[in-house]
């Protein structure tokens, strides 16, 4: 990749293969992340604390800038189940019963991704974020036994 000024080498961000290389894609959930899904204003103000504990490190969250705004924060598939989660969270995961799929935007983030932004990229340290640490902020806790 050329920067700028075209003569530099510019490094290529952190990109898993689930990240389209440009516009977006859907992705199901449960195969390469599981999803937490928070609807209405509570969603960027959870990313914000997360951001904040993790050292603006907290792994991918996807926002949804149209209609009622949502903010998906992407976990490691088969995680959510672990644990309870309380309005306004929602989780999912692959299940028997229904199928989700949760739009991806490509790490450019312009007008052919939009509505669909990035809050929080991933990165090698934070490929996914912290759902022990997400559950803990929304309060709901861990499931028993």
């Amino acid at each position: 990749m050329i920067g700028e000024n075209e003569l530099e080498p510019v490094a290529s961000p952190y990109r898993p293969d689930w990240v389209p290389r440009v516009g977006t894609t859907l992705r199901m959930v449960g195969v390469v992340f599981d999803a937490v899904r928070i609807v209405g204003e509570q969603g960027p103000a959870v990313a914000d604390v997360l951001g904040e504990r993790t050292g603006h490190r907290a792994g991918p969250i996807v926002f949804q800038a149209i209609g009622e705004p949502r903010t998906y924060f992407l976990v490691p598939p088969g995680s959510v189940r672990r644990y309870r989660w309380s309005f306004p969270a929602e989780a999912f995961c692959r299940s028997d019963e229904r199928y989700s799929y949760v739009g991806v935007p490509s790490l450019q983030g312009d007008r052919r991704t939009w509505p669909l932004l990035w809050r929080s990229r991933p990165t090698e340290a934070a490929p996914f974020v912290d759902v022990n640490l997400l559950n803990t902020l929304i309060g709901s806790g861990p499931l028993a036994g």
